[in-house]
């Protein structure tokens, strides 16, 4: 099971424009570029607001904040281990 840190969409919504002048995220075709894998965290639940649009990658994604990143117009982008992976998580839980 992956151990690391995990943020709520709430976190990267506030943190955004700081980390693009950091240098740690990019942007492209008008989206955030979100990598997990490169901030040391690897997943994101659903709370809070989120109003930028962003592309995540290489993280696991709750339900809620896969619907809360889809509204704002946001993409997620995963690889096929951790889609394995949100859904032994997803089993857990129940």
């Amino acid at each position: 099971k992956p151990k690391g840190k995990i943020v709520n969409v709430d976190y990267l919504n506030q943190k955004l424009e700081q980390l693009s002048k950091e240098k740690k995220i990019e942007q492209e075709n008008g989206l955030f570029v979100v990598d997990a894998k490169k901030l040391g965290f690897y997943k994101i639940l659903g709370k809070g607001m989120i109003t930028r649009k962003m592309l995540v990658k290489n993280a696991l994604v709750s339900s809620k904040a896969r619907e809360k990143i889809e509204a704002a117009g946001g993409k997620i982008e995963q690889l096929a281990n951790i889609k394995e992976a949100e859904n032994r998580d997803v089993e857990e839980e129940n």
